[in-house]
């Protein structure tokens, strides 16, 4: 029915924008990366999603160390991507009418697969998991279209830190020359549309 479609248990295609994303990337303590923002999109099936999130920036200097910890180079303005695949499962705090406007608050549960790309003279990067928590408020127009605002909270948990993949380990230390984890840990504010079917 289009009451079922237009509300809560509806299906749709989702796009979304956090101007402020994760800040322990930017911490000169870990990767020290210029993103300051990320987009995301994907699907929304009812109270889950699933999606891919991109953002792009730059990455400080430091140096690369063999496995022995020897300096092989100094680096500087390294280019970084991000990507992560996540998905979310909401629990509702509250149940407004199907097909009607209305605002509704969530409780979301995330997770997620990140990785990331750092490109000096060579590519070097790594992968890891995020599980998140935190709150949704979401309106419905009572047609296509619902706003959310999100407020979330990403524990990352890198698998290992940022390097390369060759048969010789290279890795990156950053300016206080510490190895760089590529943690995705902390506080995101996002800003979504969602188009239903």
């Amino acid at each position: 029915a289009k009451a079922d479609r237009f509300g809560p248990g509806g299906s749709g295609f989702f796009i979304g924008f956090s101007p402020s994303y994760n800040p322990k990337i930017g911490s000169e303590s870990d990767l020290n990366s210029s993103i300051s923002s990320s987009f995301d999109f994907g699907f929304r099936f009812g109270i889950g999603e699933v999606g891919l999130r991109m953002g792009s920036g730059t990455v400080d200097g430091g140096t690369i160390k063999d496995s022995d910890g020897a300096v092989l180079r100094t680096v500087t303005d390294g280019k970084h991507t991000l990507y992560e695949l996540f998905g979310k499962v909401y629990f509702p705090v509250n149940a407004p009418a199907e097909g009607r406007p209305g605002s509704q608050f969530l409780i979301p549960l995330h997770m997620g697969m990140y990785m990331n790309n750092v490109q000096f003279e060579k590519l070097y990067g790594n992968m890891g998991m995020t599980l998140g928590t935190g709150g949704q408020f979401r309106y419905y127009t009572g047609s296509h279209i619902v706003f959310d605002l999100t407020g979330l909270y990403t524990f990352g948990l890198p698998y290992w830190p940022i390097q390369n993949n060759a048969a010789e380990i290279e890795t990156f230390y950053n300016a206080k020359n510490e190895k760089a984890a590529g943690s995705l840990q902390g506080f995101e504010l996002r800003i979504g549309l969602t188009i239903l079917f």
